[in-house]
C-alpha cells in the first residue's frame, strides 16, 4: 500500500508471479497518486519505486528476497491507473509554445491546456499531444521504471471522461491525459521474445470516469532449462566459465548518509536465483570501486548448451556491507546478456550497464566478460598464480 501513511490500499501496486513452462512472466497491477502539479508527480515516481520495493518474493517462489521483480524474473508487466497527466508545459513538449501567453493563473492555465488537449484529441494529433505525456517523460529521464517500454498511444487519452456517456465526453475540470497504461520489461536477452501485437481502448464502456485499455502480446518461451540436472553434476567439467575483467563501478548509490560512501560488493546469479554462483570481495569506502581482477570469482556455468546460454543475462547484484545490521542493503543490479560472449568464445567483450534498484538507475558497472570453454581434455584457463585466493575459487576446478 502506498496510500495515506502507506498503510490505506487506496494506492499502492498487487503482484503475481508466475512460469510459463520455464518462462517467468510477472504482472504487476497497480494504482498511483492522483493529480495534476510537479509534487503529485514525484510522488507517482516514489509509488513505482515504493512498489518495486515492497512487493518481494522469497525463496519458496525461487526467487531472492533481497532482489527486486524485474532483476530475476523474464518478462514483467507493469499496468493499471498510473495517474500521470499531460503536462504542455514540460520541457521537450511539442506544443508548449501554445500556452506561453497565458497568465500565470492556475484557473486560466489549467482551462487553455484542457482547450489545446481536446482540440489536439479532434485532430487525432496523438504524436504532439504524447510529447506532453508526464510518464514517458520521466522514463526518458531515467526517474522511474527505467528498462520498461511501451507501445504507442494512438487512441484518445482514457481520463478524464464523463460516466454513464458511451464515447469521449471530457470533465473540463481535469486536463485530459492517458492515466490507463499497460508496459512492459524484458531481460537484456529476452527483449525479442514478447512482442506487442496490439494496443487499444474501450471508448464504448461507460461505468468510470476513466475508459478501460487493452493490449495483446506474442511471448516466446524458454525451450530448455538453463541449469544441470540434479545429480549431473559429471556433466559441469563440460561446462564453460565466465571470466569478468577490469570491473569497476561509477556513481553508485551512497547508502551511508554521513559519509555519503558505501562498501560494495557484488553477487553474481544465472538462471538460479536462490543460490548465487559467487560474491566479489569488497571494496570499503568508496562509490567509484574498482576490483582487481583477483577479486573477482571465475563463474562456473551450469549448462554446456550454447543455445540456452545466449537466452541468459548474468545478474550482478551490488550490496553494501554493513557490520551493524543483520542484512546488506540493496544498491542495484545490473544484467549482462551472454548472447554476445556466447559467439566470442575467449574474446574479451567490453560492457557498460546500468545499476538499477527499484526502477531508478544508480550508477553504473563496466569492465571486460569473456567465455572460456574447456579444451578437448577437460584442462582450463587458470588465473595467474596468487591472483585469487583459494578459499574464494569453489568454483574453479
Amino acid at each position: 500500500a502506498t496510500g495515506l501513511m502507506h498503510v490505506l490500499g487506496n494506492k499502492g501496486g498487487l503482484l503475481v508471479r508466475l512460469s510459463i513452462g520455464l518462462t517467468t512472466v510477472a504482472f504487476v497491477s497497480c494504482h498511483l497518486a492522483a493529480h495534476e502539479g510537479q509534487s503529485h508527480l514525484d510522488r507517482r515516481n516514489s509509488d513505482c519505486a515504493e512498489i518495486l520495493a515492497g512487493a518481494r518474493l522469497d525463496y519458496d517462489s525461487h526467487c531472492n528476497p533481497q532482489l527486486d521483480v524485474p532483476a530475476q524474473t523474464d518478462h514483467v508487466f507493469w499496468m493499471g491507473d498510473l495517474n500521470y497527466r499531460l503536462n504542455l508545459q514540460q520541457e521537450g513538449c511539442f506544443i508548449r509554445h501554445d500556452l506561453q501567453d497565458i497568465p500565470g493563473d492556475k484557473k486560466a492555465i489549467a482551462a487553455a491546456q484542457y482547450g489545446v488537449v481536446t482540440r489536439l484529441v479532434e485532430a487525432e494529433a496523438w504524436e504532439e499531444l504524447f510529447s506532453a505525456d508526464e510518464l514517458s517523460h520521466e522514463i526518458q529521464h531515467a526517474r522511474t521504471l527505467h528498462g520498461f517500454t511501451e507501445g504507442q498511444y494512438e487512441f484518445a487519452p482514457t481520463f478524464k471522461v464523463q460516466f454513464d456517456k458511451p464515447g469521449m465526453h471530457y470533465n473540463p475540470q481535469r486536463t485530459p491525459s492517458w492515466c490507463d497504461r499497460i508496459l512492459w520489461c524484458s531481460k537484456p536477452s529476452l527483449e525479442n521474445d514478447l512482442v506487442q501485437t496490439g494496443l487499444g481502448s474501450f471508448p464504448q464502456v461507460c461505468t468510470s470516469d476513466h475508459k478501460p485499455v487493452w493490449s495483446s502480446f506474442e511471448l516466446e518461451v524458454s525451450p530448455k532449462d538453463l541449469l544441470a540436472q540434479p545429480g549431473a553434476d559429471a556433466k559441469f567439467k563440460d561446462c564453460p566459465d565466465i571470466w569478468i575483467s577490469e570491473l569497476k563501478g561509477s556513481d553508485l548509490l551512497a547508502c551511508d548518509p554521513l559519509s555519503g560512501d558505501s562498501d560494495p560488493y557484488i553477487e553474481f546469479f544465472l538462471g538460479d536465483f536462490t543460490e548465487k554462483l559467487d560474491t566479489s570481495e569488497r571494496i570499503s569506502s568508496t562509490i567509484h570501486p574498482q576490483w582487481n581482477d583477483n577479486h573477482i570469482p571465475i563463474l562456473r556455468c551450469r549448462t554446456d548448451d550454447k543455445s540456452a546460454l545466449r537466452r541468459q543475462s548474468l545478474t550482478m547484484a551490488v550490496f553494501d556491507y554493513d557490520l551493524e545490521t543483520p542484512t546488506d542493503d540493496q544498491m542495484g543490479c545490473a544484467q549482462l546478456p551472454l548472447a554476445q560472449v556466447v559467439e566470442r568464445p575467449g574474446e574479451e567483450v567490453p560492457f557498460e550497464l546500468d545499476v538499477v534498484l527499484n526502477g531508478v538507475p544508480h550508477g553504473k558497472l563496466s569492465g571486460k566478460v569473456k567465455m572460456c570453454w574447456p579444451d578437448q581434455q577437460g584442462q582450463r584457463e587458470r588465473r595467474e598464480k596468487g591472483q585469487r585466493d583459494e578459499s574464494c575459487c569453489c568454483l574453479v576446478m
